[in-house]
């Protein structure tokens, strides 16, 4: 016995998970209303900051204490079904990753606790949280700002096309007229240039739209088509 003792004592005292083993205090309409300390280690000091609490209720140690913490140790000692929860303590200014089981069979009142100081896990994760909630709400300004831009895109190259499409229209007139107006008189090297400056007027046109079409890419949906690239090329050159 005094060799298990020993074994069971050093366990006790070097793991590194903070235990404690508490009685239920009960008020005389049999509600819950304290507990204390009967055993803890020195891991339990390290994480709770609770020096000599061995012996004493928890309210004398920590007279804000939440009443959370007592409800949820009762429940477990009353049912006996062992409970895993993570809890924070305005009142011990930490969170703690829990496991409560109930100690002594049916009708003990008594609780052990494994437990760990995960403050810093705790406000690492609401950091990370707090950074993805300002980076969705910048996604959600850019794109936002990216449909405007694209709007006042579509807005202008309208308007380009539009008001640059009819001095083109005028100038493809004209060089009609003139063919008309000449006839026959007009030398065949300026009629060659009258029939040039028309196919660059259509051909400023179509560049246009192109321009038009182009500002609506991935935007509207379009058809796939072959294009005879030795044509494509041998028209620009």
């Amino acid at each position: 016995l005094r060799q298990s003792e020993a074994r069971y004592r050093t366990l006790f005292d070097s793991i590194d998970v903070g235990f404690s083993i508490l009685d239920l205090i009960y008020d005389t309409d049999g509600r819950p209303v304290d507990y204390r300390f009967v055993e803890t280690n020195p891991a339990f000091v390290a994480q709770t900051g609770l020096v000599g609490a061995e012996g004493r209720r928890a309210y004398e140690l920590i007279p804000d204490l939440e009443p959370h913490w007592v409800e949820t140790y009762a429940r477990v000692a009353e049912t006996g079904e062992p409970l895993r929860f993570e809890n924070g303590s305005d009142a011990l200014g930490r969170w703690f990753d829990v496991y409560a089981v109930r100690v002594g069979g049916e009708g003990s009142m008594r609780v052990a606790l494994l437990f760990t100081d995960i403050t810093e896990q705790r406000a690492a994760e609401q950091a990370l949280r707090a950074l993805n909630d300002e980076l969705e709400d910048r996604v959600e300004a850019r794109t936002a700002e990216l449909e405007r831009s694209n709007a006042e895109l579509d807005q202008f190259a309208y308007v380009a096309s539009h008001d640059l499409k009819a001095p083109l229209r005028a100038i493809d007139n004209l060089a009609t007229w003139i063919a008309e107006d000449v006839g026959k008189t007009l030398p065949p090297e300026s009629a060659r240039h009258l029939d040039l400056l028309r196919q660059r007027a259509a051909r400023m046109e179509a560049l246009l739209n192109s321009l038009l079409a182009y500002s609506r890419v991935g935007r509207a949906e379009g058809t796939a088509k072959e294009v005879d690239t030795k044509a494509l090329v041998r028209d620009m050159v």
